[in-house]
């Protein structure tokens, strides 16, 4: 019995009318005009369009990030922060403990904390 030979992939067609032909510079201006979704699929074109529009995708999906504590965000956070190019772009991190905010704060947090600067109004009843 035989294994199957590997076969070569072939190279990236880089011509200039290809979209991976296109300069770096254009291809994060298409990438800045797509949603979210359509980014994702943007970068599964070609390696090339991929390294082409990262800049645009670490920032869509990097600047600010959001983790609910638990095992597997937080472990989704410690692969962010050992991933040097993910790890620069990230400028804004939130925790959150939406069982024990539930449990303590109720469905507005507002309503219940005495604190003046958390109140709506911050005028005194004196």
């Amino acid at each position: 019995m035989s294994l199957p030979q590997k076969t070569a992939t072939a190279p990236e067609v880089i011509g200039k009318n290809t979209l991976p032909g296109l300069p770096k510079e254009l291809l994060e201006a298409i990438a800045k005009e797509c949603d979210p979704s359509d980014l994702l699929a943007l970068r599964q074109a070609s390696r090339l369009v991929h390294n082409g529009i990262d800049r645009t995708f670490l920032h869509e999906y990097f600047t600010d990030r959001n983790h609910i504590i638990t095992v597997g965000s937080l472990e989704d956070l410690i692969h962010i922060t050992a991933t040097p190019r993910m790890c620069k772009t990230l400028s804004r991190l939130t925790l959150s403990m939406p069982w024990l905010e539930q449990r303590y704060w109720g469905p507005d947090p507002k309503a219940v904390c005495s604190s003046p600067c958390m109140r709506e109004d911050h005028s005194s009843n004196d």
